[in-house]
């Protein structure tokens, strides 16, 4: 046999403890309903000041100015609307584009390799631009070794 849950508060003009009765919830669900109130806002869409507690007038107003509200969707990067179809392969692909596991064609993988090989050991052709840019950084380099050996 179990004891039903009694619940208690403190009553500090009294200095005394009551029981409190819980409230007996409806057996129905009812719908959420959301209010049309809000904080009083001033609308933006004209200089005369209006301030509205209704969210329908406000957009209303907006809607006679000629503005829109978008809800917030211009701030998650992608437009109102539904979001475009991914399929779970290009899913799958740009997640491994991401973390560098794309399986690339063998004759691709070697023609990088070899320009980077290249590039490292000064074979590669470079422009005169480019030799300047390197001059003046072996230049730097090298002042830099002469300050630290002194």
């Amino acid at each position: 046999m179990s004891v039903p849950k009694r619940i208690y508060k403190f009553e500090h003009t009294k200095a005394a403890v009551d029981e409190v009765q819980p409230v007996r919830l409806p057996d129905i669900d009812a719908p959420n309903v959301q209010d049309d109130s809000i904080p009083p806002t001033v609308s933006h869409a004209t200089d005369e000041g209006l301030v509205f507690t209704s969210r329908k007038a406000l957009y209303d107003h907006y809607r006679q100015h000629g503005f829109e509200c978008t809800g917030g969707t211009h701030l998650r990067g992608r437009a109102a609307g539904p979001k475009p179809k991914v399929f779970e392969c290009d899913e799958e692909r740009a997640r491994k584009a991401q973390w560098g596991m794309l399986k690339v064609d063998p004759e691709l993988r070697a023609a990088v390799m070899e320009a980077q090989r290249k590039a490292k050991w000064g074979m590669a052709p470079l422009t005169e631009r480019e030799k300047e840019a390197c001059t003046r950084e072996e230049r730097i380099y090298q002042s830099y070794l002469k300050r630290q050996r002194a």
